[in-house]
Protein backbone atom coordinates (compact mmCIF):
# COMPACT_ATOMS: atom_id res chain seq x y z
CA UNK A 1 0.00 0.00 0.00
CA UNK A 2 2.90 2.34 0.64
CA UNK A 3 4.18 2.02 -2.94
CA UNK A 4 0.93 3.13 -4.61
CA UNK A 5 2.34 6.58 -5.34
CA UNK A 6 5.31 5.33 -7.38
CA UNK A 7 3.39 5.55 -10.66
CA UNK A 8 2.28 9.07 -9.81
CA UNK A 9 5.85 10.02 -8.89
CA UNK A 10 7.08 8.81 -12.27
CA UNK A 11 4.41 10.79 -14.15
CA UNK A 12 5.15 13.91 -12.06
CA UNK A 13 8.87 13.54 -12.72
CA UNK A 14 8.42 13.01 -16.47
CA UNK A 15 5.81 15.71 -16.94
CA UNK A 16 7.30 18.26 -14.52
CA UNK A 17 3.80 18.95 -13.18
CA UNK A 18 2.86 18.48 -9.52
CA UNK A 19 -0.86 18.78 -10.25
CA UNK A 20 -1.27 14.99 -10.08
CA UNK A 21 0.44 14.66 -6.70
CA UNK A 22 -0.81 15.90 -3.36
CA UNK A 23 1.72 17.11 -0.82
CA UNK A 24 -0.85 16.48 1.91
CA UNK A 25 -1.12 12.78 1.00
CA UNK A 26 2.67 12.42 0.84
CA UNK A 27 2.99 14.10 4.25
CA UNK A 28 0.31 11.85 5.70
CA UNK A 29 2.14 8.77 4.38
CA UNK A 30 5.37 10.00 5.95
CA UNK A 31 3.75 10.73 9.33
CA UNK A 32 1.86 7.43 9.24
CA UNK A 33 5.15 5.61 8.69
CA UNK A 34 6.70 7.44 11.63
CA UNK A 35 3.81 6.58 13.93
CA UNK A 36 3.74 2.87 13.02
CA UNK A 37 7.52 2.64 13.31
CA UNK A 38 7.40 4.22 16.77
CA UNK A 39 4.61 1.85 17.81
CA UNK A 40 6.58 -1.12 16.46
CA UNK A 41 9.64 -0.10 18.45
CA UNK A 42 7.61 0.39 21.62
CA UNK A 43 5.88 -2.97 21.18
CA UNK A 44 9.14 -4.59 20.03
CA UNK A 45 7.32 -6.03 17.02
CA UNK A 46 9.05 -6.17 13.63
CA UNK A 47 5.74 -6.72 11.83
CA UNK A 48 4.91 -3.07 12.55
CA UNK A 49 8.42 -1.65 12.48
CA UNK A 50 9.62 -2.82 9.06
CA UNK A 51 6.57 -1.63 7.04
CA UNK A 52 6.76 1.62 8.99
CA UNK A 53 10.29 2.16 7.73
CA UNK A 54 9.06 1.57 4.17
CA UNK A 55 6.31 4.13 4.75
CA UNK A 56 8.84 6.67 5.96
CA UNK A 57 11.06 6.03 2.94
CA UNK A 58 8.24 6.20 0.37
CA UNK A 59 6.75 9.29 2.00
CA UNK A 60 10.12 11.04 2.08
CA UNK A 61 10.74 10.24 -1.59
CA UNK A 62 7.30 11.56 -2.56
CA UNK A 63 7.86 14.79 -0.62
CA UNK A 64 11.32 15.16 -2.15
CA UNK A 65 9.99 14.65 -5.70
CA UNK A 66 7.22 17.18 -5.07
CA UNK A 67 9.66 19.80 -3.73
CA UNK A 68 12.17 19.25 -6.55
CA UNK A 69 9.57 19.48 -9.32
CA UNK A 70 7.67 22.37 -7.73
CA UNK A 71 10.54 24.63 -6.73
CA UNK A 72 13.52 23.66 -8.88
CA UNK A 73 11.87 23.01 -12.25
CA UNK A 74 9.27 25.76 -11.89
CA UNK A 75 11.42 28.23 -9.97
Amino acid sequence: LNAVGIGIEISVWRGNNVGNMSLLVAGALFLNGISWTAYGHLAENLYFTVPGYFGIAFGAVQILVWVIVRFIYHG
